[in-house]
């Protein structure tokens, strides 16, 4: 029963009870953790408090300091953190009061810190939180989005910022904001200021120096009479209507719809100076699509290819903005990788699982469910490879690798038969003895896959070959037996303090096969 369980039973006792004197002290144990237990991830101390008309607080005593008073509104569940203790020894011992101001204490414990226990950058046990390319601790419990302070240049804390035009512009681009706007205000277009100080072409409508008058001055009168004669305005000239366009009195020339002298003895066809779209004197013409474009049309140029350059293709972009299908030969979404993620680095690992990249799963590392259990794969690549030495005509020796899980798990009891293992919580291997099995052959690579492996005993087989140096790591985590195989030296430097597995060296270097 939890200590905050006891602490609201002792308020109902000390309800129905009030008015009585207590003369009767709590008392208290530690439950958890035991004398010379060692935390290696985050665990939360259990006490036993009982009083006969209830606790009113529990205080924890850490290496002779006051850690931390609990009661009802201050569980020690959300204080604990044996991440913020310095890795070894440390003592704790547990004070209790009840409402009669009576206290009673625990025996004195001690209990160890490991090496291995690691807080994140946010202080937390075995959190997730990480330092990201700002060095910003991010993730986790941080409530911080990783790399959230990069803006649009990839620069850290920077001022870039996307412009109107969608173009990165500011901090450190030597880009200026919205330069790309014309004078309309249009993102990438056309439009200009003419002679006359006019905002014309692209989306305008407006003809370039159509404000200028026949004698060249921008909103000027002079106009050209019947006579083809260029008129008031600053010309000087008077009007003479007595003459066509043509300057041909009494001629058959006109003016088109253009207002273009045509026809009589002009030689000009009648409004051929329109555009594509009808537009006297417009800018409008004929893209590489053979579409009318830009002028008055409203059509911008080529806008009719897809992003493959091809006239009204099929092309796209697809999910990872890579141009697709039509002409292009790209599959849709093959940069996608099996977390799919658009150009992430996730793979099938040996076990037909999708490993590595953003799937929060470390490379090999994918389960295999068995009889209602996880192995992962890795480690199970580890007996495989035993097995395979064991038994190599067996089906389960032959099982292609990477293939079909089902298959695999299959053969997962095949493997598990072949010596003793023991396993932990994650599905991880932790020990493993295969001494007097009668196994012949180098020993596997892929045993550099059981990277919790703590425990290992392959003597009295016949293991040849280099000296794997994987057997270190073992060595150095906890137990290792090799005496009885035919390991080739040299042998590594990691056993010169161990002299029972130097003098198993000695005595297999007489009989160690090499070839």
């Amino acid at each position: 029963m939890g200590v905050l369980n006891y602490l609201l039973a002792g308020v109902l006792g000390y309800l129905m009870l009030i008015g009585l004197k207590d003369k009767e002290p709590p008392n208290v144990s530690i439950k958890f953790p035991k004398n010379g237990y060692e935390f290696r991830s985050l665990k939360q101390i259990s006490v036993l408090a009982t009083d006969n008309k209830g606790i009113k607080s529990v205080t924890y005593v850490i290496d002779n300091e006051v850690y931390h008073i609990e009661d009802s509104q201050n569980p020690m569940k959300n204080i604990w953190n044996p991440c913020k203790l310095s890795p070894g020894k440390h003592t704790l011992m547990v004070e209790v009061s009840d409402f009669a101001k009576l206290q009673s204490q625990s025996e004195i414990i001690e209990f160890y810190i490991s090496d291995d226990l690691k807080a994140d950058c946010n202080g937390d046990c075995d959190g997730k939180a990480t330092i990201d390319k700002c060095n910003v601790c991010s993730g986790g419990n941080t409530g911080h989005v990783e790399n959230s302070d990069i803006d649009c240049n990839g620069d850290c804390f920077g001022g870039a910022i996307i412009d109107e035009c969608e173009i990165c512009s500011g901090g450190n681009t030597n880009k200026v904001k919205n330069a790309d706007l014309d004078c309309t205000g249009t993102c990438f277009g056309n439009a200009f200021l003419d002679e006359c100080g006019v905002c014309s072409g692209g989306n305008t409508g407006h003809v370039e120096n159509s404000d200028r008058d026949c004698n060249g001055d921008c909103f000027g009168e002079a106009i050209v009479d019947e006579c083809g004669v260029c008129s008031g305005g600053n010309t000087n000239k008077i009007k003479n209507v007595d003459l066509d366009c043509s300057n041909t009195c009494f001629g058959s020339a006109f003016l088109d719809e253009c207002g273009v002298c045509s026809g009589g003895n002009t030689e000009h066809i009648e409004n051929s100076d329109k555009d594509c779209n009808g537009d006297c004197f417009g800018s409008a013409f004929l893209d590489e699509c053979n579409v009318c474009a830009e002028g008055k049309t409203k059509h911008v140029e080529n806008s009719d290819k897809d992003c493959n350059g091809d006239c009204f293709g099929s092309a796209f972009l697809d999910e990872c903005d890579v141009c697709s299908g039509g002409n292009t030969e790209h599959i849709k979404n093959s940069d996608k990788d099996c977390n799919g993620d658009c150009f992430g680095s996730a793979t099938i690992d040996p076990c037909g699982g999708c490993t590595g990249g953003d799937t929060g799963i470390e490379h090999n590392q994918s389960k295999i469910d068995y009889n209602k259990k996880s192995y992962t794969c890795g480690d199970m690549m580890f007996l495989i490879e035993m097995y395979k030495l064991k038994y190599p005509n067996n089906t389960c020796s032959t099982l292609d690798v990477p293939g079909s899980r089902e298959d695999l798990s299959a053969c997962v009891g095949e493997y598990l038969k072949l010596g003793e293992t023991r396993w932990d919580s994650k599905g991880r291997l932790t020990q493993y003895i295969l001494s007097d099995s009668n196994i012949k052959g180098i020993y596997p690579e892929d045993a550099s896959y059981a990277t919790r492996l703590n425990y290992l005993d392959i003597s009295k087989n016949q293991f040849w070959g280099k000296f794997p140096e994987s057997l270190c790591d073992i060595h150095n985590k906890g137990t290792l037996r090799i005496s009885g195989n035919n390991f080739c030296p040299p042998y590594p430097d990691c056993f010169n303090n161990n002299a029972i597995l130097m003098i198993d060296l000695e005595d297999m270097s007489k009989t160690a096969i090499c070839k």
